[in-house]
């Protein structure tokens, strides 16, 4: 298989939880396949062996020349934030976490009192202790474009976010929600890639 800007390519520098070498790279695509390179990225492709018996999907045949890397985790200026456009729109991301935020005040963030009116217009954030998740990661928007750097930020629940920590490689579903007025991304899974 081929793999290149029309699957959606990628390769995110991380540090492998096996067995704790700094610099390894999560190759994933849209497609569904995904693995776990060393350095130096290109042929011949070495996958990282400590993971050889995890399952990790599909196994890449050939990586295309458009493979890029994403370098770095913070944000920075050439990263374009992915904010809803309506409520009930709908993301499927994959990349890794660039930011945690173990906690959030609902009520100041959204000037609300923890009372059942309240809790009704924080609708699907009511019910739990809230926190946020930084989520980078890098789209190809058409043949002959540059890659684009994009950040998601969405909430969830605190109790979820104490697995994970930043530059974890992850997988996230997520959907907009409308909460007073803004337009904001709410978590419906979060996965942990390789584990």
């Amino acid at each position: 298989m081929r793999h290149g800007f029309w699957c959606g390519a990628r390769t995110i520098p991380m540090k492998c939880r096996y067995c704790g070498q700094d610099r390894i790279f999560w190759f994933s695509c849209n497609c569904g396949c995904s693995v776990i390179l060393d350095p130096p990225l290109g042929p011949p492709w070495q996958k990282h062996e400590c993971l050889a018996d995890q399952a990790v999907g599909a196994e890449v045949e050939e990586v295309a020349e458009e493979t890029l890397e994403l370098g770095g985790l913070a944000w920075n200026t050439d990263m374009t934030a992915v904010r809803p456009d309506r409520p009930g729109e709908e993301r499927a991301e994959a990349g890794v976490v660039g930011n945690l935020v173990l906690e959030r005040n609902l009520e100041k963030k959204f000037e609300v009192r923890d009372t059942p009116a309240g809790r009704e217009v924080l609708g699907p954030l009511s019910g739990f202790r809230p926190g946020t998740i930084t989520v980078h990661t890098l789209r190809y928007p058409e043949e002959g474009k540059p890659p684009v750097r994009e950040s998601v930020t969405a909430w969830t629940s605190r109790t979820k976010l104490r697995s994970f920590q930043v530059g974890d490689p992850i997988r996230m579903r997520i959907e907009a929600h409308s909460i007073r007025g803004e337009t904001v991304w709410v978590v419906r899974s979060l996965k942990l890639i390789f584990t």
